[in-house]
């Protein structure tokens, strides 16, 4: 749970790079090709992702059912070992805003 309140703090596109780098070890180019940014960008949006985790900074706060719900696919999806659901909800939210 405590992860799930640190994600919060983040915009999308920031919680896609600090999960693809930090927790999956993707490098700054698959990364890059997946959340449709450059690669600076992406270096930049991982460096803004960690000093917001540090702030414990909030910067969304959804629906008490869009959290379940969206709780819901994501442990599903990291208990099944499914990278792919993972990656492509990640992609999703992160272009859903652009910087």
């Amino acid at each position: 749970m405590a992860f799930v309140v640190i994600l919060q703090r983040l915009t999308p596109a920031e919680r896609a790079v600090l999960l693809l780098r930090d927790v999956f070890d993707f490098g700054y180019g698959e990364i890059a090709d997946l959340v449709g940014k450059s690669e600076p960008a992406c270096r930049k949006l991982l460096e803004r992702s960690r000093e917001n985790v540090t702030a414990e900074k909030r910067l969304f706060s959804a629906p008490p059912e869009t959290h379940r719900r969206l709780l819901r696919a994501f442990t599903q999806a990291a208990s099944a070992g499914d990278l792919d659901s993972l990656v492509a909800m990640r992609r999703k939210q992160a272009r859903r805003r652009d910087l």
